[in-house]
């Protein structure tokens, strides 16, 4: 079993600030209402992965809700994600530009945005003719990866749950890139092989920290 960080493509897991700078411009940024959320910064025309997980308390019990949906900017390069509820004050929220891959992370005011660091060890090559795996120490994980030029796929995955490819005695959940499901009826499936500039965002709900990479290849 081979870590991505040694295969040919995949030198290197290249840890990103929650606005993508690459090419020495700013990313996108996002600004909240009491019901929506906006953002600006993206190639104009261009479609807009929106994505979030927002935890509520119903019952004295946390309950937690994922949304995504595919937008489009304006010509200025805007994008407005009508929620036609109001805002939930304890959510993550993810804004990629699937154009260029540049993306925005933030929540809403009063709640901590809180980034973990992802190991890069996370991402586990099994063999060309395996899909590539996500392993992480949580017990429950939301997803997203996206692809710029392609496409964006996303899961819930909980620890002994029907995604989780992990063995009982394992310290971590696994979970085959393959398995994510499209955001969008219009993308593929999901790629087995993580490729360089692929996105991947891994929240964890019952702390609400998310983690962020992006594969680089070789200068």
């Amino acid at each position: 079993m081979r870590r991505l960080s040694v295969l040919g493509l995949l030198s290197l897991l290249s840890w990103l600030p929650a606005a993508d700078t690459r090419a020495g411009t700013a990313g996108p940024a996002l600004t909240f209402g009491d019901h929506s959320v906006s953002g600006s910064g993206f190639t104009p025309g261009g479609q807009v992965i929106w994505w979030s997980v927002s935890r509520n308390a119903e019952a004295y019990e946390a309950t937690f809700v994922r949304h995504q949906e595919v937008g489009v900017a304006d010509t200025a390069g805007q994008a407005v994600l009508d929620l036609a509820k109001p805002l939930s004050p304890r959510s993550i929220w993810v804004a990629v530009d699937l154009a260029s891959g540049a993306y925005a992370i933030a929540a809403p005011a009063k709640f901590p945005l809180l980034l973990t660091a992802l190991p890069a060890t996370a991402l586990v090559s099994l063999g060309t003719a395996l899909p590539d795996q996500l392993e992480d120490r949580s017990d429950y994980d939301e997803i997203l990866l996206v692809r710029p030029g392609q496409g964006a796929w996303g899961a819930a995955v909980g620890r002994g749950g029907l995604l989780d490819e992990s063995a009982p005695a394992d310290p971590a959940l696994k979970v085959s890139l393959s398995r994510l499901d499209p955001i969008a009826a219009s993308f593929s499936n999901s790629p087995q092989k993580a490729a360089a500039r692929d996105l991947l965002v891994v929240l964890h709900p019952h702390t609400m920290s998310v983690a962020v990479t992006v594969v680089e290849g070789r200068p």
